[in-house]
């Protein structure tokens, strides 16, 4: 294995994931603000599933296993468009059962 170019002196190290030194770095961002979003406002168990995956991003890219990362950045958006879903559709069915009993309760019907 060759070493790659290290500023500081000793021991270089190569990327992992497939990309050599000469290869520009791909944008991964961590959606770690998403996630966080989506724990707090829609759905607690998958918004928290959503920022172990958004974790995992920076530090995975500080060690250049760029595939892991983007793989991490991924499944953390999967799983905050997940809990976003899964809390819209709890929230209108909460307005919806709400309605309903208030309709119930006052004597009128649909």
């Amino acid at each position: 294995m060759s070493q790659g170019y290290n500023p500081q002196g000793g021991q270089g190290f190569e990327p992992q994931g497939g990309y050599q030194n000469n290869q520009p770095y791909p944008n991964i961002q961590s959606p770690m603000v998403w996630s966080i979003l989506s724990t707090i406002c829609c759905c607690l168990p998958f918004g928290i599933v959503s920022i172990v995956y958004a974790s995992k991003v920076n530090s995975l890219l500080s060690v250049g296993n760029f595939q892991a990362a983007k793989e991490a950045a991924d499944k953390a958006k999967m799983w905050a468009w997940i809990a976003f879903g899964l809390g819209l559709v709890s929230n209108l069915i909460g307005i919806l059962l709400q309605i309903m009993i208030a309709a119930a309760e006052s004597g009128g019907g649909f």
